[in-house]
């Protein structure tokens, strides 16, 4: 549409995020070292969530990049873990567990932005960007996409369950990068027939034309 504006769009919904950061941030007190391990743990568990989510290809800003109460939506998913690991630890782990949860979001955004546009030095360059640039362009590839390539922020998850395209460790998924130096030699070769669909078989042989005895 017309109004459509693509920086608008990114601007209010980091707008947002920062303005719950700034909220998070300022209820966290005399934090334990111990609390910080809070970041790393939600991080592995919001990257095997992204992967179970498989989500599908975009084509524009518009819907590349989520709206903006999306980000309240997912802040409202998280709240819950949030409160109950505030009750039952510490009421900084709390307020870890959903400033990264935020965090992941805001990510994941500008990730599959990145992945969506057109080629530059940036996207080309940037070490985590130009490696998930190349493992989501492979995920859309219709032999593999169904079963290869699931993450769009960091491979892990790909890396830990067997999903990636790559035959690397996690510090080789995580750098990649382009190169395609390292791709497994089994990967599916045509498109899987979607669950629930038969094989096309073979039409019959027209009998139009043959002589009625």
């Amino acid at each position: 549409m017309g109004w459509y504006n693509g920086y608008f769009h990114v601007a209010v919904i980091y707008a947002l995020g920062a303005a719950a950061f700034y909220v998070y941030i300022r209820h966290l007190e005399n934090l334990r070292w111990w609390e910080w391990l809070t970041i790393p743990v939600v991080l592995l568990v919001s990257n095997l969530f992204e992967w179970w989510m498989r989500f599908t290809d975009h084509r524009d800003w518009r819907v590349t990049v989520f709206p903006p109460f999306a980000l309240v939506t997912f802040i409202m998913m998280s709240a819950p873990a949030a409160l109950v690991a505030g009750l039952l630890i510490t009421p900084n782990v709390g307020w870890l567990v959903i400033s990264t949860t935020a965090g992941v979001y805001l990510t994941y955004e500008f990730m599959h932005f990145c992945c969506h546009v057109d080629e530059n030095w940036f996207v080309r360059n940037m070490p985590f960007v130009n490696t998930i640039r190349r493992h989501h362009r492979a995920h859309h590839n219709q032999s593999i996409m169904m079963e290869r390539n699931m993450n769009l922020t960091y491979p892990v998850a790909d890396w830990l369950l067997g999903t990636s395209d790559l035959n690397r460790g996690l510090l080789g998924h995580l750098f990649n990068g382009y190169d395609e130096t390292y791709l497994k030699t089994d990967l599916r070769r045509s498109a899987r027939t979607p669950r629930g669909k038969r094989a096309a078989t073979k039409p019959e042989p027209s009998t139009a034309g043959a002589s009625i005895g």
